[in-house]
């Protein structure tokens, strides 16, 4: 496997980006041998692998994400071709690596492919005895840089991507049901942690809990295919193409699940990158708009849904990170508390507007590619 090696005249950053690839690099296993071993193509002779260079690697809590490209002569026609891989490793998991390729391969044939406007990454091979999962890199921008650019591109994405959660829960794709996925027992659990770690606000907390733990439960809901982990870091857009990516959490859940907690992270991601509500809120109201039009969950219960997530996101915050920014906390439960009161979507129009720039605002490096991609959406528009 090579690495490419830095241009002498690229500027002092871009050169330290590529020595610290190679350093992270140095330690990562996966051999270009190894991976010849578990494609598919390569091993049954159709393809003759040529070369993968090592574009980067991260390391994600136990896991190591290396991003490729792999290019490779096709048989018999000896075409060359070239294309952008994603290889997790997971050794200490190795079990969610193939549960996740096989919901990606199931995904892919039950049509979330190209030519399709819903679509996965293609999911290319799997080495269960070592953790390794290989699939192709999700084309476009995250949903998540659209909250820099705010208006009418930022309400686009987000009913685009209120259309693909919509896909996978009419799709049929068989799901099982989570392990260990006790909400009410996690509820009391995070709510507990948070009252200890902020008595002031023990009394809000408690009543934010007690409500989840009366109307959460409800155990004659349908269950539908659910992602898991919807967040706008899992979405990219490529318009009108949507691709989500890390099935890892995926199961059969309540369908208010995936869209409250798409919600919920909107408003966070929101907070954080550009320090109001305003962004996030505007996405959320464009996303269940969409939604709502085709969508199986209900509002009540998407009200719950996005409370919960939002407790959770405290409790990682503060208890788990140990962020120290305390005068955010009333902040966030006046939130929670505003969507728990929330008999309709009016709840939206709560924060729109409003940029109060607690937290140093944060420029998205892909601003200027959303711009051009809503001029791709513009012309598609047109042609359809």
């Amino acid at each position: 496997m090579t690495i490419p090696k830095p241009d002498t005249q690229t500027a002092p950053i871009e050169l330290d980006k590529a020595r610290q690839a190679e350093e992270k690099f140095s330690g990562f296993e996966v051999t270009q041998k190894r991976l010849a071993r578990i494609i598919p193509e390569v091993r049954s002779g159709q393809w003759i692998l040529n070369s993968i260079n090592v574009l980067d690697v991260q390391k994600h809590s136990q896991r190591q994400i290396l991003t490729c490209q792999l290019s490779y002569t096709e048989i018999p026609a000896r075409r060359q071709h070239s294309i952008s891989l994603v290889c997790k490793v997971d050794r200490k998991n190795s079990r969610q690596s193939e549960q996740a390729y096989n919901v990606l391969k199931c995904l892919w044939e039950a049509g979330f492919q190209p030519p399709s406007e819903f679509c996965v990454p293609r999911p290319f091979a799997c080495c269960p005895e070592q953790g390794i999962l290989l699939q192709s890199q999700a084309p476009g921008i995250m949903w998540a840089d659209f909250l820099h650019a705010g208006g009418i591109r930022l309400e686009r994405a987000s009913g685009l991507v209120a259309d693909w959660l919509t896909q996978l829960q009419i799709s049929g794709v068989k799901a099982s049901l989570r392990e260990a996925e006790d909400y009410s027992a996690l509820t009391l659990r995070n709510a507990s942690r948070l009252k200890a770690l902020f008595p002031g606000y023990a009394g809000r907390i408690e009543k934010i809990e007690a409500r989840l733990l009366r109307d959460l439960p409800a155990p004659r809901l349908a269950l539908v295919p659910s992602h898991g982990d919807f967040h706008p870091k899992n979405v990219f857009l490529e318009l009108p193409r949507v691709t989500v990516i890390d099935f890892d959490t995926f199961g059969a859940r309540e369908a208010a699940y995936d869209v409250g907690y798409g919600i919920a992270l909107l408003y966070i991601m929101s907070f954080f990158r550009t320090g109001s509500f305003g962004a996030g809120e505007r996405a959320g109201a464009a996303f269940w708009e969409a939604y709502r039009l085709s969508g199986k969950a209900t509002w009540p219960r998407v009200v719950l849904q996005v409370a919960r997530a939002l407790l959770d996101n405290l409790h990682y915050t503060f208890y788990l990170m140990k962020n120290s920014r305390v005068e955010l906390l009333p902040l966030w439960l006046d939130l929670v508390e505003a969507w728990l009161a929330a008999s309709s979507p009016v709840v939206f129009e709560k924060y729109t507007g409003s940029f109060s720039h607690l937290i140093p605002f944060k420029p998205s490096k892909n601003l200027a590619k959303v711009i051009d991609l809503d001029l791709d959406y513009v012309k598609w528009e047109r042609e359809a």
